[in-house]
């Protein structure tokens, strides 16, 4: 965790962090709880489900809420200080309404990160609701369910689908390698809360390499 802790921080906070005011501060100390809370709730469910192949409502119920609270408080705290800022500028009072749509534009795409955050929550909720259905509850269960929703809204479009393609590919060798050195059975379960919580680690410092490698793969077949 620690380690972890180290590489977010790295990873979020850029080298001029001194020189910067008080607006991008806030800004980033929002970025960075966001980080270290998608980190520390990964770690536990890796933990607790590897362990017991339980995930418990108390690490996902939390978390959910938690990082839901923190997505709409950044995206409260942006868009109006972008609308501020614009206003009180000699040039950038042009571009806001009636003037200009830019406003509406930028605002957008500053709650994107809450829109597909949400849309994807929902949809990774129902992706594995139906994977439920299907396996009976012998494949997955409620607690990769919700699993799935946190990490919809942890990474939103197209992230979550990322960690979603990696875990399965994760499980996938990991199943097949037990198999072959005979410490698991064809039939037998394994516990995916591991493989979702260490996928969405990975992409937390690499998904963007990643998306950019899969992408540039396809486009070069």
């Amino acid at each position: 965790m620690g380690l972890l802790a180290a590489g977010i921080f790295v990873k979020v906070i850029p080298p001029d962090v001194l020189n910067l005011n008080f607006v991008s501060w806030v800004a980033l100390l929002l970025s960075l709880l966001m980080y270290l809370l998608i980190a520390i709730t990964l770690v536990s469910v890796f933990i607790t489900d590897f362990k017991t192949g339980y995930i418990p409502d108390r690490i996902t119920y939390p978390a959910i809420w938690s990082l839901l609270i923190l997505l709409i408080i950044s995206t409260l705290f942006k868009v109006p200080l972008l609308y501020l800022s614009l206003k009180n500028s000699e040039i950038g009072k042009y571009l806001i309404p009636p003037y200009s749509n830019y406003f509406y534009s930028h605002a957008l795409e500053l709650a994107q990160p809450l829109f597909y955050g949400s849309l994807m929550a929902l949809g990774l909720g129902l992706f594995f609701y139906g994977l439920i259905i299907l396996t009976k509850g012998k494949g997955m269960g409620g607690g990769d369910l919700k699993l799935g929703v946190f990490l919809g809204l942890a990474f939103g479009f197209p992230y979550s689908l990322v960690v979603l393609m990696l875990s399965f590919l994760l499980g996938s060798v990991v199943g097949i390698g037990l198999i072959l050195i005979g410490r698991k059975k064809f039939g037998q379960t394994l516990p995916f809360g591991p493989f979702l919580s260490l996928a969405g680690l990975i992409v937390i410092f690499w998904g963007t390499d990643i998306l950019d490698w899969y992408l540039h793969l396809n486009l070069g077949s």
